[in-house]
């Protein structure tokens, strides 16, 4: 945890050995971060603390996405979808992906319109919160590994093959963007700060930004070759990706440079 803009990173005890793969805070206080062997923290107090609450499966879980304080969604191996509606008390399992896939990252536009991607080209989507989900076309093959809807209308997915899928009609078709780079490395993590701009990350270092929609990327500099799995933005010039090794990135000017530590303590 950081209190100073990343300067200084505090370790906190979990109170699990599992890996733990993604993590949301509806708000100030509470949080939740999910991982291996269908693990669930919660904490209530700003990450000072944390809970383990039972999820009703042992299998890994790959990304949690809350709309408010008391209703979430959970996504993981084996086609593993996971809600709650009382702030993680209870769990209960949703139906309607393949049991074979791996689902690698949710994402909810409002309260009834979520988003689904993961293995062999798997895109998933809601419109009644959870309760009915509908396979969506996504024109490949490819391991879907992160989605990020900018509207209601316009979202992104970052893909295994270095590319980045993108609709602009509520997810009925997409298409596919290869950005401006001479190596396509798989893409784990995609964010946009506003309509405009936006961001990617992947393998050997890889950081990609867009400043027209997503229509065309750009490779911005870096100073790691580590593999990049997550990026976000606190506002248009402050920003933060992290990845394999301890990696945590940082950047002041809109991701124009990176400065960062390899491996924190």
């Amino acid at each position: 945890k950081t209190n100073d803009g990343g300067l200084h990173w505090t370790s906190m005890p979990s109170g699990t050995g599992n890996s733990l793969s993604s993590v949301c805070f509806p708000n100030d206080s509470i949080g939740y971060i999910v991982g291996y062997n269908g693990i669930i923290l919660k904490t209530n107090n700003g990450g000072n603390n944390w809970d383990s609450i039972p999820s009703g499966t042992n299998h890994p879980l790959e990304s949690v996405f809350f709309t408010d304080a008391l209703t979430g969604y959970v996504v993981g191996y084996y086609g593993t979808i996971l809600k709650t509606s009382n702030g993680g008390v209870t769990w209960s399992a949703l139906s309607g992906a393949p049991s074979n896939q791996y689902l690698h990252s949710v994402f909810f536009t409002d309260d009834n319109t979520g988003y689904v991607v993961g293995s062999y080209g798997t895109l998933l989507k809601t419109v009644n919160a959870g309760l009915t989900w509908t396979a969506i076309s996504s024109g490949g093959a490819d391991e879907l590994n992160s989605i990020y809807f900018s509207d209601q209308n316009t979202g992104y997915i970052a893909c295994d093959g270095g590319n980045i899928l993108r609709t602009t009609d509520a997810g009925l078709t997409w298409s596919s963007i290869w950005p401006n780079i001479y190596h396509w490395y798989p893409l784990y993590s995609v964010y946009f700060e506003d309509a405009n701009t936006g961001y990617a990350v992947g393998e050997a270092g890889t950081v990609l930004k867009t400043v027209n929609g997503g229509t065309y990327w750009n490779q911005v500099t870096c100073l790691t070759d580590n593999y990049l799995f997550g990026v976000f933005f606190t506002d248009a010039n402050t920003g933060y990706v992290v990845g394999s090794n301890g990696t945590i990135l940082k950047t002041t000017e809109g991701g124009g440079f990176l400065v960062g530590s390899e491996k924190l303590s």
